[in-house]
């Protein structure tokens, strides 16, 4: 007679080898043989941590800036002297290494869950950031004033009003992202946080003329994302999917 534990045999999770006691092998939850084992080594895989360091630190760039121009506006706007010029050029300059840093950490989170929503990040991140370098360079080649029916004027978000809608595009891309993300994996408060602020920073982008509510807006929005981008960690599995999906043959 047979040893009945040794006539007991399983079948390799990838290659269906059947395998007895002494060549089973448990990984990740699943039987397989060793080849098969060795075969799933990560090589050379996509690691997403880095990139959310980046946009964590696009975000606290984000945040330096929007709070200085808040700041600035609270002080100087009721003044209202002649020479006040609100800082633009600063304002701009910190906003576009902000937004593409940003760009590059939501790129990676939905690079292997939804590609599409990666791609739109990054892109509508580069226009936004294009949009900025534009205005820069306005404000440096022509300075802080535009004139309109004799009457001297501050440039501000209003005379900048491309650069503010593809920033306002760039929010809501990551807005919506986020959401995707969410239902791709599971909801926490951190990520409903940084969709909601996103997106309703978004809403509120246009409104440069309002600029220290506005900007109270943005504070919040930049302090969830460093907040989301921080608690994120690598998103591809490193081996295969857990699983039991194995069959026990008896044999004969």
């Amino acid at each position: 007679m047979v040893d009945r534990e040794k006539a007991k045999l399983v079948s390799c999770i990838f290659c269906g080898k059947e395998l007895d006691a002494s060549t089973a092998m448990r990984y990740q939850g699943a039987i397989a043989c060793n080849e098969c084992i060795l075969a799933q080594k990560p090589k050379g895989s996509f690691e997403e941590r880095p990139f959310f360091i980046i946009g964590a630190l696009g975000a606290l760039i984000g945040l330096f800036e929007v709070t200085i121009g808040v700041l600035y506006a609270l002080v100087f706007t009721p003044v209202m002297f002649d020479f006040y010029i609100p800082p633009m050029t600063f304002y701009y300059c910190g906003m576009t290494v902000s937004v593409l840093l940003q760009g590059l950490g939501f790129y990676a989170l939905n690079r292997e869950l939804i590609p599409a929503a990666s791609i739109a990040c990054l892109l509508t991140a580069l226009v936004s950031v294009i949009t900025q370098i534009l205005a820069i360079w306005d404000l440096i080649i022509g300075g802080p004033y535009y004139e309109i029916e004799g009457m001297i004027l501050t440039k501000g978000f209003g005379y900048y009003s491309l650069t503010v809608t593809m920033y306002a595009l760039f929010t809501l891309t990551v807005g919506l992202s986020i959401i995707l993300y969410v239902g791709q994996t599971k909801i926490e408060n951190v990520t409903v946080a940084a969709s909601g602020m996103y997106l309703i920073g978004a809403s509120f982008g246009s409104l440069g003329f309002l600029w220290p509510p506005v900007g109270f807006i943005h504070v919040l929005m930049y302090i969830a994302a460093i907040l989301f981008f921080f608690t994120r960690t690598d998103i591809v599995m490193k081996g295969p999917v857990e699983t039991l999906d194995y069959q026990i043959v008896e044999s004969t």
